[in-house]
């Protein structure tokens, strides 16, 4: 709104016409006092004030001279404002109308609906399955069975560890070495079985998609099952590398061990000892001119009887004993090596299927946001 004294000044226009030029069509110049203008000169003044908005890039804004007091022009301002309103009304809805069109058909291709998401039971279910994959129990069970071979062949009687060394052991069975560390010990674990293996692992995977995409429309389904099994992703080979990259410990032995390991050749030796010692009693019996020293009998029986027969049952129930230590070492290996190797899977499944597959559910979540907010 200008008047005809100041239309023209400088300041106006810098600071308020030329910054207008970039809303050129949503604008509309009023000169007010139009009364103040001899009647002949008006036509000649609103042709300048359009000259001067054409000079600041505003050449297509319409100008009306009106007087506030005598209400000169207002009816063509009433007139020009109501064009632009029913203009500015029906440009609205028109593209509200085309865009709940084109929401419409969105929504008919993409669907609007609720997704469960991945529940527990189902992110529970589908690390079970990978988890039998990858042989991870057998893996476990060859490890408690080896821990208890090897505690044995320790600290067992060494004539009950002489014949045990003709078993097999568990875990060489598998093709594993002692500290978990060969690249093929899943496919050692359960021969010829590689294809069979990726064939559950990728029913798992796509039974997981499949529950967490129920409800959706046919593009997001294919996506978020192509999110959780891009091509060309080998799964099995993923968890392969996550168990031999996670070291259990399997081969250490235990202190104790040892400690057994060093009872039972002293109990071998002092048998041995008392065995000499008899045989030399009984040769003396033959042999009149050999003379051993005196050693006292125990209830009639030779001492040395005694010593031989004492330490061969001393050694015998240390090894019992020790075979139910190494059953318990066992178990309690195995037990940490099943949650170190369970972990590590749970790791690569988080990464490799959970992530992309909630990620292609969230997409979901903000498209599905924006329609229902587009439809109304």
């Amino acid at each position: 709104v200008l008047d005809p004294q100041k239309y023209a000044d400088a300041a106006i226009h810098d600071h308020y016409i030329r910054p207008m030029a970039a809303y050129s069509d949503v604008t509309l110049v009023v000169l007010n006092q139009i009364d103040r203008i001899p009647y002949e000169q008006r036509d000649r003044t609103l042709e300048d004030v359009r000259r001067i908005l054409a000079d600041e890039g505003l050449p297509d804004v319409g100008v009306v001279g009106v007087s506030a007091t005598r209400g000169d022009g207002i009816d063509d301002l009433k007139r020009e404002l109501a064009a632009r309103i029913r203009a500015k009304s029906a440009a609205r809805s028109k593209l509200a109308a085309d865009i709940s069109a084109a929401t419409a058909v969105i929504a008919q291709v993409g669907g609007t609906s609720v997704v469960p998401g991945i529940s527990p039971a189902d992110r529970e279910a589908l690390d079970e399955a990978l988890i039998n994959c990858a042989v991870v129990p057998q893996i476990v069970d060859a490890i408690a069975a080896s821990t208890r071979r090897r505690a044995v062949q320790h600290t067992g009687w060494p004539v009950a560890r002489w014949l045990g060394r003709l078993r097999r052991d568990p875990m060489k069975e598998l093709g594993l070495d002692e500290d978990l560390s060969t690249a093929a010990l899943a496919r050692s674990a359960i021969p010829h079985a590689e294809h069979v293996q990726r064939a559950e692992a990728e029913l798992a995977i796509r039974d997981l998609a499949d529950k967490a995409s129920v409800g959706l429309e046919r593009p997001w389904r294919e996506a978020v099952r192509l999110a959780s099994s891009p091509p060309g992703e080998d799964i099995v080979g993923e968890l392969d590398r996550a168990i031999v990259d996670t070291g259990v410990g399997a081969g250490k032995p235990a202190v104790w061990w040892g400690a057994g390991q060093i009872v039972q050749w002293l109990a071998v030796l002092t048998m041995v000892v008392g065995l000499v010692w008899l045989a030399a009693q009984a040769v003396e019996l033959q042999i009149a001119s050999i003379s051993l020293p005196d050693v006292n009998d125990v209830g009639g029986v030779s001492m040395s009887a005694v010593v031989a027969g004492g330490t061969a049952v001393f050694g015998i129930v240390l090894g019992l004993v020790s075979r139910l230590f190494a059953r318990l070492s066992g178990r309690r290996k195995a037990k940490r090596a099943g949650r170190l190797l369970r972990a590590a899977i749970d790791d690569v499944v988080e990464e490799r299927v959970i992530a992309p597959v909630r990620a292609e559910l969230d997409s979901y979540g903000g498209y599905r946001r924006g329609i229902i907010a587009a439809i109304g």
